[in-house]
């Protein structure tokens, strides 16, 4: 018996504010991403029309970056259309956890947005 194909979610990052540090990611509307298993794949990708953020810096949990929420990364990877990242979720827990993207400007200035994301068993 062979165990089951991770899912991939793709999320991209359409928009931010830049006086809040508030960012709009968007799925397409075809997964729920709240809900993620373990072994899952997750990537962050910065769209085209978002032209006032220059990169993510960082994804790593709100209250502790030392508990990682993900297997393996998230980490930058070097696409073909330029750069994305990519997360495995660890999921060893069934809650809610409140994880952080670090994202720079276009002008170099920092900024923080703090999601949500639902890791199920």
């Amino acid at each position: 018996m062979s165990s089951p194909q991770p899912k991939l979610y793709s999320i991209i990052i359409k928009a931010a504010d830049l006086q809040s540090g508030t960012l709009t990611l968007s799925d397409g509307g075809e997964t729920d991403v709240s809900f993620v298993a373990a072994g899952d794949w997750i990537t962050w990708t910065i769209s085209p029309d978002a032209a006032n953020i220059a990169r993510i810096t960082a994804i790593t949990k709100k209250n502790d970056a030392s508990q990682n929420l993900f297997i393996l990364g998230p980490q930058e990877i070097q696409g073909a259309n330029g750069p994305y990242w990519f997360g495995v979720a660890m999921g060893q827990i069934y809650t809610f956890e409140d994880y952080s993207i670090s994202w720079e400007d276009t002008e170099g200035h920092p900024h923080t947005y703090d999601p949500r994301i639902q890791m199920n068993p």
